[in-house]
C-alpha cells in the first residue's frame, strides 16, 4: 500500500498539489532475502534517491514513517525474519522504529503469517486512533501516530534518518553504513546528495511523465504469465490460475475479453490481442481511469490487423467520446502507429480508455487485432522534426548507444542524454526511437522535450538497438549512414554549403562508437584538401569503443566491426577535421555473472585505445563492489552511466547498478570526461600499466606489445608506418557520397540466413530508418 500511495503523491507533486501529511506504515520497497515476490516485483527501482520505491516528494509538508525489522509471526516455522516483510527508514521522513512497541509474538495466532508487518498498522498505529494501547509492549512516544498533528499544532519534529534507534540493515548502502548507522559520504555523492543533513530533509522531485499511460506497452503481462521477464512461462494450460488480470487494465475489467499475448519466447514483446472467438459480437479491453494532461494532443498506439474483415471496426473511446472507428478491412504484417486527436474538452479530466472490436451491423465479428505502445503524445513525429529544422542551435550533442539485448529498447542512454540536456542552456532533448523490428523510426514525443521557448542547444538520442544485436555484418555501417542522413535532414549540418549550426559533439558507446565513427566520416567527407572553411566536428567521444573480436562474445566475429575503418583492423577512427577525439575505456570486463577478469565466457564488452585519440584507461576507477547478479553489462555500462555521467552532472551518476562506487575518486574535470580540456594530448602508447588487465589487451599486436604497451617495431615496419604515425593518426574519409549503403545487398541479413524462420525480413540500409520490407533471396532477384 505504501508503494501505491507514493505514486499517487508523486502525481500530485507533478501538478504542485500540496500534501500536508504523508504517513507510511512499515514500507516494504526492497528485495528482502527469502521473499521471492520482491525480486519479481522490482519495487526498489520505482522512486528515489536510491533503491527506494517509497519516497517523500517535494509537495509534502510533513512525512512520518513507522516501521519494524523484527519480523516475527505466529507460525512455528518462523524463527527469524525469513517469512515476514520488514520495513526500513525513509529519507526525508520522521522515522520511528517500533520494534520495542510491537506485541509479544506469542499473542499472534498460529497461522498469522504477516505477524509484525500487520501489527504496525492494526496494533501500533491503530492504537493512536482508538487510544487503546493494550496491544503494545511499550507505549509509543506522545508525538507519534494518528492523533499527533504536527502541521496543525505547529510542532513539526525534525526529520531523522540517521542515528538514534534507526535500524538500517535494509537501507541502501550508498546512503548509510548498515552496521554503524552513519552516513556513507562517498555514496551520497554518487547519487547527487551533498551531505547527511540533506538525506534527513530529502524531498524527491517527481519523475512521472503525464504522457505515459501505465502499462501501455503491456510489458507487465499480468497473471497469464509467470513473471520472469527474460523467459516467461505461459499459464494458459492452467487457466484456472488466471483471472485475465493485467496491471493498469483490470480495475474496470468486468466482462473484458482482450488478453495479453507475446511475440517470441526469449525476451518476448507483449501486446494486447482482441481476437474473435465463436459468435461474439464484440471484443474489448478497458484501461483503468486515467488523467488526461493539458499537453496531451494525441492518443497514440501501434496497431496490427492480423485477420481483416470488411465491416469490422476498432472503436477507440476516451470516456464517452469516440476518438475513432478504425476500419479493419486490410491485414498488416507489421505494427503501424496511429495518432488520434484528443478533443480539448477532455483535457485535464479523468476518463477510461477502451478498445472495442465491433461490427456496426451487430453481426458476429471475425477480425483479430493486436495493440501495443499505447500512450499520449504532445506532437506527432513530423511536428517534432519541423520544430527542430526551424532552429539554429548553438550546440548539438548526439548520443548513440551500443549493443542492446533482444527485448531491450533504444532508450538505454536516455538518462545520460537528460543529464547533458539539464547541463545545457535552454536545451531541447529529442529522442529518436525504432519502436519494434520492421517498423520505421520516429521521434518519440513522450521522452522528447522541446518545451524551452528559446532553445540554444539540442541533445539527440539515436536508436539502432534492433540492429545492434544482429548476428551478421552491415548493420553498424547502415546505422551510421542513417544517423548522418538524419543530421542533414534536421538541418543540423549542411554538407553542400559546408556549414553547421554551432558546435557539434558526437558521443558513442561500445559498438555504438562504430556507428558514431561512420557518421563522423560521412560528415567530414565533403571537405576538399584546399577548403578554407571546411565542415568540421568539434568533438567526438568514444566510450569503451568495441570494434574487435573479443573472446566469448559470439557476435563480434559475425558483425566484423573491425573492417569498417581505414586504419587496418580498426572500425573506430580518429578523423581529420575533428577538433578533439577522446576515448574512455576499460579492459576488466566484470559484470554480475563473474568477478574474474580472465573469464572470457561470462564477461562483458571491453574497449581499447584508438590511434590518434586522447585515450584514458579507467580500470582503476571501476567499482570494487560486486554488480547485481543479473547485471550482464557491469563495467561496460559503468563507463557511461557512472564515470561519464558524473563528469556531466558534477558527481551524480545516471542510475541503476552503476551507483556502485568507484575504487578511487574519478580524475579531475579537466583531465577526463564531458568537461575534459580539448588540449589533452594524443597518447596511444602512453597508457598506464595494469598487469591484470593490460591497457592494450585488445589493440592490434602489430602496433603494440599487448602486455607491456611498448610499440612493436617489427609490426610497424610490416605496416610501413612508425610510432608517430599511430600516435598522431588522423584519417581521411574513404566513403563516397555516390555510394548507397548496402546498395549491392552484399550485407544479406536475416531473411537470407539458413535459420530465416527465426528472424524478420529486414536488410541493413533498407529497414528501420526509412526503409520498407521486402524479401531478399540469394539470387538478388527481389
Amino acid at each position: 500500500v505504501s508503494l501505491s500511495l507514493t505514486h499517487s503523491v508523486e502525481r500530485l507533486a507533478h501538478y504542485d498539489v500540496p500534501v500536508s501529511r504523508l504517513t507510511y506504515l512499515d514500507p516494504h520497497d526492497f528485495d528482502q532475502a527469502s521473499t521471492p515476490l520482491d525480486d519479481l516485483q522490482n519495487t526498489s527501482s520505482l522512486a528515489s534517491p536510491h533503491d527506494d520505491g517509497v519516497s517523500v516528494w517535494d509537495n509534502v509538508a510533513f512525512a512520518d514513517n513507522y516501521y519494524q525489522t523484527r519480523g516475527l509471526n505466529g507460525t512455528p516455522l518462523n524463527t527469524d525474519d525469513s517469512l515476514v516483510p520488514l520495513g526500513r527508514p525513509i529519507p526525508g521522513a520522521w522515522n520511528v522504529n517500533v520494534n520495542d512497541n510491537l506485541p509479544d509474538a506469542s499473542s499472534y495466532l498460529d497461522f498469522d503469517l504477516a505477524g509484525d508487518h500487520s501489527a504496525v498498522w492494526n496494533c501500533v498505529y491503530l492504537s493512536t486512533v482508538t487510544d487503546d494501547g493494550s496491544c503494545l509492549s511499550t507505549p509509543l512516544p506522545a508525538n507519534a501516530g494518528f492523533d499527533f498533528n504536527p502541521v496543525i499544532d505547529n510542532t513539526v519534529p525534525a526529520p531523522v534518518f540517521y542515528g538514534g534507534t534507526q535500524d538500517h540493515q535494509l537501507s541502501s548502502h550508498l546512503l548509510v553504513n548498515a552496521t554503524s548507522g552513519e552516513a556513507n559520504l562517498a555514496g551520497l555523492s554518487a547519487v547527487g546528495i551533498a551531505n547527511a543533513a540533506d538525506v534527513n530533509t530529502f524531498r524527491a522531485s517527481p519523475q512521472w511523465n503525464p504522457l505515459h499511460i501505465n502499462n501501455g506497452d503491456f510489458d507487465f503481462p499480468g497473471d497469464r504469465f509467470f513473471s520472469v521477464p527474460e523467459l516467461p512461462v505461459s499459464l494458459d494450460a492452467f487457466s484456472f490460475l488466471s483471472g485475465n488480470s493485467i496491471p493498469g487494465w483490470s480495475h474496470d475489467a468486468a466482462g473484458q475479453t482482450g488478453v495479453v499475448e507475446r511475440e517470441q519466447l526469449l525476451f518476448p514483446d507483449y501486446f494486447l490481442e482482441l481476437e474473435a472467438a465463436g459468435n461474439e459480437t464484440e471484443r474489448t479491453r478497458k484501461h483503468d481511469r486515467i488523467y488526461i494532461d493539458a499537453s496531451a494532443n494525441y492518443l497514440a498506439m501501434d496497431l496490427r490487423i492480423v485477420e481483416a474483415n470488411e465491416s469490422d471496426q476498432l472503436e477507440v473511446r476516451l470516456g464517452e467520446s469516440v476518438l475513432a472507428n478504425l476500419p479493419l478491412n486490410q491485414s498488416s504484417e507489421k505494427f503501424q502507429t496511429r495518432w488520434l486527436s484528443i478533443p480539448t474538452n477532455l483535457k485535464q479530466k479523468t476518463a477510461s480508455l477502451s478498445f472495442r472490436v465491433v461490427n456496426p451491423s451487430g453481426a458476429a465479428i471475425s477480425a483479430a487485432i493486436q495493440i501495443d505502445n499505447v500512450r499520449f503524445d504532445r506532437q506527432k513525429p513530423s511536428e517534432i522534426k519541423s520544430a527542430v529544422q526551424a532552429v539554429d542551435f548553438n550546440k548539438v550533442t548526439v548520443v548513440t548507444h551500443g549493443y542492446v539485448d533482444a527485448g531491450g529498447d533504444g532508450d538505454e542512454m536516455l538518462s545520460l542524454a537528460k543529464l547533458i540536456a539539464d547541463a545545457g542552456t535552454n536545451a531541447w532533448l529529442v529522442d529518436y526511437d525504432v519502436p519494434r523490428e520492421g517498423m520505421n523510426g520516429i521521434f518519440d514525443s513522450v521522452d522528447s522535450d522541446i518545451s524551452a521557448s528559446s532553445p540554444s542547444e539540442l541533445v539527440l538520442l539515436f536508436d539502432w538497438h534492433l540492429e545492434s544485436n544482429e548476428p551478421s555484418s552491415g548493420w553498424a555501417e547502415a546505422a551510421g549512414d542513417a544517423l548522418f542522413a538524419m543530421l542533414v535532414d534536421l538541418n543540423l549540418i549542411d554538407p553542400v554549403n559546408k556549414t553547421k549550426d554551432g558546435t557539434l559533439h558526437l558521443i558513442g558507446h561500445g559498438t555504438g562508437s562504430v556507428v558514431t565513427s561512420i557518421a563522423a566520416e560521412r560528415i567530414v567527407s565533403f571537405n576538399e584538401s584546399d577548403d578554407l572553411n571546411p565542415l568540421t566536428i568539434d568533438r567526438v567521444t568514444y566510450l569503451v569503443p568495441h570494434d574487435f573480436d573479443q573472446p566469448g562474445l559470439v557476435l563480434d566475429d559475425r558483425q566484423r566491426l573491425n573492417e569498417l575503418g581505414p586504419f587496418d583492423e580498426y572500425g573506430v577512427t580518429t578523423w581529420n577535421h575533428v577538433g578533439f577525439t577522446e576515448v574512455y575505456y576499460q579492459t576488466r570486463g566484470l559484470n554480475g555473472l563473474t568477478d574474474d577478469p580472465n573469464d572470457d565466457s561470462l564477461g562483458t564488452f571491453e574497449g581499447r585505445p584508438i590511434p590518434g585519440a586522447y585515450n584514458v584507461l579507467i580500470n582503476s576507477y571501476l567499482p570494487d563492489q560486486d554488480y547485481d547478479s543479473f547485471d550482464l553489462y557491469g563495467d561496460h555500462r559503468y563507463v557511461w552511466a557512472s564515470f561519464y555521467a558524473a563528469s556531466v552532472s558534477g558527481g551524480k551518476f545516471a542510475g541503476g547498478s552503476s551507483y556502485l562506487l568507484p575504487a578511487s575518486a574519478f580524475p579531475s574535470a579537466d583531465i577526463a570526461g564531458y568537461t575534459a580540456q580539448t588540449s589533452n594530448p594524443r597518447n596511444f602508447f602512453s597508457q598506464p600499466a595494469d598487469s591484470n588487465n593490460p591497457a592494450h589487451k585488445h589493440s592490434d599486436a602489430r602496433l603494440v606489445d599487448q602486455s607491456t604497451g611498448v610499440a612493436n617495431p617489427a609490426g610497424l615496419r610490416e605496416l610501413q608506418i612508425d610510432q608517430s604515425d599511430v600516435t598522431d593518426q588522423s584519417s581521411n574519409p574513404t566513403w563516397s557520397a555516390y555510394t548507397i549503403s548496402n546498395g549491392d545487398f552484399s550485407a544479406r541479413v536475416d531473411a537470407a540466413s539458413e535459420v530465416s524462420g527465426l528472424f524478420q525480413p529486414i536488410v541493413p540500409g533498407w529497414s528501420h530508418h526509412g526503409g520498407a520490407d521486402a524479401d531478399l533471396n540469394r539470387c538478388g532477384s527481389q
